[in-house]
């Protein structure tokens, strides 16, 4: 099952022909999906040693290419005229590879170039345990950044004149 915006069918037609059989096209009728103009395309996943003689694979693709600009599409209803199996599988086991962020933004607060970025970045900028500028109180202290404090700090800065 792939939701895409209709006109983007066409970019996708020949992937779609080449690695699904039993293709079916449905316009969405949810309000949001109604604004992005977002079709559902339902299909089975093609045998991996599977061909597609070359004039079925280009009807297939022309006939995507027409779907992704045919206005009357049939909506999605709750029943459809093929049957969709998915296949058992196994349960999966998620294990987490990545670094302990919680713990890296913690022991940041000690590094020497934390306390050196920290000059640079906030020069002057908290005189007390509470500044106010405008109407905004800033506490005293640094505190570690995430990319999106980081994005804030810099339009701060420039609304500072800094």
């Amino acid at each position: 099952m792939f939701v895409i915006p209709q006109l983007r069918l066409v970019k996708c037609a020949r992937l779609l022909s080449e690695q699904f059989t039993e293709l079916r096209v449905f316009r969405l009728t949810e309000p949001a999906c109604l604004q992005f103009n977002q079709i559902v395309v339902l299909a089975r996943r093609r045998k991996r040693h599977s061909r597609l003689p070359d004039a079925a694979l280009l009807d297939g693709v022309r006939c995507l290419e027409m779907l992704s600009a045919k206005s009357d599409l049939e909506p999605l209803g709750d029943v459809v005229d093929v049957r969709y199996e998915i296949p058992t599988s196994e349960p999966i086991v998620l294990t987490n590879m990545g670094i302990p962020l919680d713990e890296v933004e913690d022991l940041v607060l000690e590094t020497s170039a934390y306390r050196q970025a920290g000059r640079v970045l906030l020069p002057k900028l908290v005189h007390g345990p509470f500044t106010t500028i405008g109407s905004h109180d800033i506490g005293g202290g640094l505190a570690p950044l995430t990319f999106p404090d980081f994005n804030g700090l810099l339009e701060f800065r420039q609304f500072l004149g800094n």
